[in-house]
């Protein structure tokens, strides 16, 4: 098809294509890979007086991403479309909030249009006058909230005493305190009403647990020295983790054993073990507020507590809090553009091996609890994984807000990650983690097949690093940002690492390389780095930051003040450059030395010796020379008057 031409847009149309927005930048990313049946388009292509966005002419079709700056442009834009129809092209108008907000979805509703689906000689001739205009499909949103009708009584609080999960459950009588707490008494007084109740409990704080399960009736039991304390943890246990939520936490309290032949070998014996160890606790809460969020924060205090007194056990689970401040401050920055700021919100965020949770919440707290949707995690040992899921419950993250799995991170065992429709195949806006360093791993043929690898290559069986990283990275949407811990090691191995390196840089999808003091970590006293990559970056070049000389020198660990971090992130932010410290290298830089990434190569920490004056040094060592010399022949007139041998 022969097209109208006008030389005079040249250089309007290449203005336009270095200054696209984000929402151009992230289709465009997907339309030069053939993502769209394998088509060829051009971007801001010239047509008669117009400048398109995206041109097929395989399919005869124009796309078109508007802005709401395109709302107050319909004319133009309708006199645009006419034109183009009037060539026999179809125009297809996409919203920028949705690409940006949504790209798998825009590229699902563009894979069912019929303009680029039917055959060109089948398409119905144009619209005489001006097209209608095309939209993408709306958005998934949140569903409309349900009222319930009121109770005829309303249900006592719970005191001071309250437990960390503050709820209330089934049961129309409570046992073991005299009396009953209020609670209890409300659920025998209200029988009626017990189910509408509790459904409200469902839809507000999305559990119940059952009055004699609460912290402060399990107290009471354990102050007055109850027999049933045991047989009612066992019940309260068991209750939580299959009917308290309304997805249940099977196995949540697997870890616990309460037959435990070590709080004593009879019942009675164990019963009064935990009747003395439980009123010490309660004791001690007493004189702290029980509100979820300082319930949470002692909860991780403990957790780091451990993880410090546990040595190289605790890398499985832990990542210590000033590291994590670092990555999720960085995965929530706006991805294409640092510099503005903080995403406002995520809809998802992943973390593959995410210990005992430390890190995503970290990444919550970050945007606060309604900026992100939903977080998600993984994590292979089962211990720690009831400890992710339980520290997520202290935080007061609702079952719906999180989703953490058991399993294997290499062998790809969750089902939701293995989606094969690319439609319903899940993609996040973040990914962090900080996986075991240099892990041995067994790579099969099969898994040389998967899609996480396959284009890349697989890591060595030595050091699954890079398995890791492709694994994430493999989820991140196009918009997103990851950042993840790994050991120096991965900057410059060569062998099958220096492969899978060279095609991430090649591809442009490391933005930044952060080097860390050593000594940061429990479990390891070696320097580690952190990998910041997108898969849509506008730098074409790598910012490296050294930061191994900026710590404060612990006696078991060395830290990061605030100051630290806050150096780390606003270099980040800013891209800044300082000499010993920061510099954004380009891409024929790095090309020059092989693709290898050690930090040393780019940014040097040797401090230049001053420059001598050999003149002035020698003028002045002549000047002391004089001066000895006189004062050994004043100091050899005192020793001939007192009659003593002279100074040679």
């Amino acid at each position: 098809m022969s097209l109208p031409y006008n030389p005079a847009l040249k250089e309007r149309a290449r203005a336009l294509r270095r200054a696209g927005n984000l929402a151009e930048v992230l289709l465009w990313n997907q339309l030069k890979r053939k993502q769209l049946f394998g088509l060829d388009f051009d971007r801001q292509k010239i047509i008669g007086n117009y400048i398109v966005d995206f041109y097929c002419a395989e399919k005869a079709v124009v796309i078109e991403v508007d802005g709401s700056s395109h709302d107050d442009k319909a004319e133009y834009d309708a006199e645009r479309d006419a034109f183009l129809m009037g060539l026999r092209l179809a125009v297809i108008h996409l919203r920028d909030g949705d690409v940006k907000r949504n790209l798998a979805g825009v590229m699902d509703f563009l894979r069912g249009h019929p303009a680029l689906t039917t055959p060109l000689e089948e398409t119905t001739p144009p619209f005489q006058g001006t097209p209608p205009r095309e939209t993408t499909p709306p958005l998934r949103g949140t569903p409309p909230r349900e009222t319930t009708p009121p109770l005829r009584g309303t249900p006592p609080r719970e005191g001071n005493n309250s437990p960390p999960l503050e709820g209330v459950g089934g049961g129309s009588s409570f046992e073991g305190v005299e009396g009953g707490s209020p609670l209890a008494l409300w659920y025998d007084q209200n029988p009626d009403d017990i189910a509408e109740f509790e459904k409200q409990m469902r839809r507000k704080v999305h559990y119940v647990i059952k009055p004699q399960h609460l912290w402060g009736s399990i107290a009471e039991m354990a102050r007055t020295q109850n027999e049933e304390l045991l047989r009612t943890l066992h019940e309260g246990f068991k209750y939580i983790e299959d009917e308290s939520f309304a997805s249940t936490f099977q196995g949540l309290f697997s870890e616990i054993n309460l037959d435990s032949e070590k709080l004593g070998k009879k019942y009675s014996d164990r019963n009064a073990k935990l009747c003395t160890i439980i009123t010490k606790i309660a004791e001690g809460l007493e004189q702290f507020s029980t509100n979820s969020d300082t319930l949470g924060d002692a909860y991780e205090y403990l957790i780091g507590q451990f993880a410090s007194g546990s040595g190289k056990k605790a890398g499985e689970f832990y990542t210590p809090q000033q590291i994590s401040s670092i990555l999720s401050a960085i995965v929530t920055l706006d991805s294409q553009d640092p510099s503005t700021g903080k995403k406002k919100h995520l809809d998802s965020v992943l973390d593959f091996a995410c210990g005992s949770g430390s890190l995503l919440l970290n990444v919550r707290h970050q945007l606060d609890s309604h900026g992100i949707s939903k977080i998600y995690g993984q994590e292979k040992n089962i211990t720690t994984y009831n400890l992710a899921r339980m520290n997520m419950l202290l935080h007061g993250v609702k079952d719906s807000e999180f989703e953490i799995f058991h399993g294997d991170t290499l062998l790809n065992d969750w089902d939701m990650l293995r989606e094969a429709n690319p439609a319903k195949k899940p993609h996040f806006d973040a990914v962090v983690a900080n996986p075991p360093f240099s892990y041995r791993w067994e790579p099969t043929e099969a898994i040389g097949e998967d899609v996480r690898f396959k284009n890349y290559g697989l890591a060595p069986k030595s050091a699954a690093d890079f398995a890791f990283l492709l694994h994430g990275f493999h989820y991140l949407k196009p918009e997103g940002t990851m950042a993840i811990i790994l050991p120096h090691g991965v900057l410059f191995r060569g062998g099958a690492e220096e492969r899978i390196r060279r095609k991430l840089l090649t591809d442009g999808n490391i933005d930044t390389v952060i080097g860390l003091p050593a000594n940061l970590f429990y479990s390891t006293g070696i320097p580690v780095c952190i990998l910041v990559l997108k898969k849509c970056k506008k730098p074409d070049d790598v910012l490296f930051i050294n930061a191994s000389e900026h710590f404060e020198k612990g006696k078991r660990q060395n830290r990061l003040l605030p100051e630290h971090i806050d150096k780390i992130i606003d270099t980040y932010q800013f891209r800044k450059e300082e000499e010993r410290y920061s510099r954004p290298v380009p891409m024929e830089e790095i090309e020059t030395n092989d693709y290898n990434l050690n930090i040393s190569r780019y940014i040097s920490t040797a401090i230049s010796e001053e420059e001598i004056n050999l003149g002035a040094v020698n003028k002045e060592l002549l000047a002391l020379e004089n001066k000895i010399v006189a004062a050994t022949k004043k100091h050899n007139e005192f020793l001939k008057e007192l009659g003593l041998p002279p100074l040679p």
